[in-house]
């Protein structure tokens, strides 16, 4: 998905929900709570929204939507219950126990019980996300499996034994299977929701059934977490200049090849080129919410010059500055 078609589609759902709120929607017709509720208290430093879609009896689906930066998921250890989470886009990371860090692009998975981010910080570093998490209650699956799985042999101990025994999280980096699955969970008829949620959820346990004792792991760092992030808030904070991957590298006492390759898992990119798309990200706040000059905004994110600047933004949004700005103020 397109990061602006991602970001338009989030402020559009999260329009009516104030700062500082994450909104929880459950989809059922009964009236109690279920165990995805029961388990987590979630806070979030921007604003968020959470669609709960009860399945099966041990098995909840639920979207997620937010433009934040972190969320604290204060919940038990629960070992029994599965997560399944897919990134659709943004990018998401949880600092688990251990020391383990784990970071997902888009069209990633990860697979691990709620023991292993019990009290866990959840990071957004691009500041948005959207996905799809699966919550299986084993203990509750195992006696209500539907017929599909029970048929194909799985069940709540099979998906203990394939995913839990190492006490790690399981993760698929972006493949054609999983993305088709997932991918076709959204923009669905209200009347076949529930029944195509059901069909596909089966689909992808069947398909990770399969694909268990292929084990891969996504780049992980542990105590260097937040050095990149310390990192990253002093790169922001001073887009008049520019710095070298050797000056950072003395600043910080990181050597470059981790500070080159941890930036990267934790932000998804390398660090020159996220910080091209930061800098003109925050041209374009400057150009829609003050009256600054064409020079002066490119002189605040970095730029020597209002040409090269043109230039670069010309690269990333296929119009000037200044057309990008008439265009906007004039559709307001």
């Amino acid at each position: 998905m397109i990061k602006e078609d991602c970001i338009t589609e989030l402020t559009h759902i999260l329009n009516q929900i104030p700062y500082g709120k994450l909104q929880l929607e459950k989809h059922s017709s009964h009236s109690s709570k279920t165990f995805f509720i029961d388990y987590s208290q979630k806070q979030v430093d921007g604003k968020g929204k959470i669609d709960i879609f009860p399945l099966f009896p041990g098995i909840e689906l639920a979207f997620y939507y937010l433009l934040a930066e972190k969320q604290c998921d204060c919940h038990s250890a629960a070992s029994h219950i599965l997560e399944l989470n897919y990134c659709r886009a943004g990018r998401i990371g949880w600092n688990m126990k251990e020391g383990m860090s784990v970071y997902l692009g888009a069209g990633d998975l990860s697979i691990h019980t709620m023991d292993c981010c019990a009290s866990s910080i959840i990071s957004y570093p691009l500041g948005y996300f959207s996905g799809i998490t699966i919550y299986i209650d084993l203990d509750i699956f195992t006696i209500n499996i539907p017929d599909l799985l029970k048929e194909a042999g799985i069940n709540g101990q099979t998906l203990r034994t394939q995913f839990c025994s190492s006490h790690k999280p399981f993760t698929i980096p972006l493949c054609r299977e999983t993305d088709n699955i997932f991918s076709s969970f959204y923009n669905l008829p209200e009347p076949i929701k529930i029944p195509f949620y059901k069909l596909k959820t089966q689909e992808l346990l069947l398909f990770l059934s399969m694909q268990a004792n292929n084990r891969q792991s996504k780049p992980s760092i542990s105590c260097q977490t937040d050095l990149i992030k310390e990192i990253h808030t002093f790169l922001t904070k001073h887009l008049d200049q520019r710095f070298t991957i050797e000056d950072l590298s003395k600043q910080y006492h990181i050597n470059t090849s981790s500070l080159k390759a941890d930036f990267k898992t934790v932000y998804g990119k390398p660090i020159a080129a996220y910080m091209k798309e930061y800098r003109i990200r925050q041209s374009i706040k400057l150009l829609l919410e003050t009256n600054h000059s064409i020079a002066s905004i490119a002189s605040q994110v970095g730029y020597e010059s209002q040409s090269k600047f043109s230039r670069a933004f010309k690269e990333f949004t296929q119009i000037l500055p200044t057309e990008y700005r008439n265009n906007h103020i004039s559709t307001k």
